[in-house]
Order: C-alpha cells, then structure tokens, then sequence
C-alpha cells in the first residue's frame, strides 16, 4: 500500500503486484492523508483479464482497474479522465483526443519533431501525458491538464500540470 498525488489530489493505492508501485513511482508522496483508497481484488483483475481481449499480465491488469477505480472517485472532487494525448508548450496544453489506434501518439510526435527547437530554443514541445491524463478545473474557470503514470505503451508522461 501507498499514496500517491494525482492532479492535487491525494490517493492511497492498495496493491497486490509491485508492478504499480513501480508504475507510480514519479507520484509518490507520504505527507498528506489520502482522500481515498482504492483496490481490486486478483479475483477481480483474472476477471478483467479474461474479459478484455489484450495479452496482459496480471499486474497490468491490477494497474487498469485501480487507475479505473480512481478514475471513478475523483470527479467529486471536480478531476476527470480524458482519454488524450496532452501535449504543452509555452504554458497552454493541446489535448488530441481520439480512439484507440487512431493515432494520437503519432500526432504528439509530430508535435514534438516539429517544435522542439523551432526558433532556436524558443519552443519545447512537452508531452503531458500520451492516453489518460486528469483534467481539473481551477476556481477561476481555467482547465488544467495533469501527468499520470497510466499514459499509453509508449509511456509518455511527466508528473506536472
């Protein structure tokens, strides 16, 4: 078990596999009390498995129910999940936003091959979170884009806003 801290928000995970220890492990934190928990149990995630038509291991299975779960609970707290590549540069986010093998990543790539040093170093192309980042908004209306370790194969992440 461990706490983590997801756009602001304070997470304890209980977990079964060290696989989402590790997963987790930019996020950590362990100065402030969690606002939840959430767990699966392994008869939920060999249920998962058998059910969701990918090879995964029992681990990766664990780590997409309890990023479900989380997902779940955070809205009451004004976050939700937003199946995008967010992308930041020079202070403002893009989120592209698409099926699965749409080519979300494809497009964040471009971004970053097109941008990173144009103008000299004027431009950074910072990818955010490449699949699942959490969105927040802010009490002066503005939405904010957050880094989770659950961001897609490629694992494209940074633990900011």
């Amino acid at each position: 078990m461990f706490t983590v801290r997801l756009a602001g928000l304070t997470v304890e995970i209980d977990n079964r596999h060290n696989f989402v220890y590790e997963q987790c492990a930019d996020y950590l934190c362990a100065d402030a009390t969690p606002l939840f928990r959430v767990a699966v149990s392994t008869r939920e995630a060999e249920e998962y498995l058998r059910s969701c038509g990918r090879p995964l291991t029992l681990p990766e299975a664990e780590s997409h129910l309890l990023y479900r779960r989380i997902c779940e609970r955070v809205p009451a707290y004004g976050v939700f999940l937003l199946h995008a590549s967010v992308v930041e540069m020079e202070g403002r986010g893009y989120a592209f936003s698409a099926r699965r093998g749409v080519g979300k990543s494809t497009h964040t790539a471009l971004w970053q091959s097109l941008f990173n040093g144009y103008g000299g170093a004027r431009y950074t192309a910072t990818v955010i979170n490449g699949d699942k980042p959490l969105i927040r908004r802010a009490p002066d209306g503005r939405f904010w884009a957050y880094g989770t370790p659950w961001c897609g194969k490629e694992g494209l992440q940074v633990n900011r806003k």
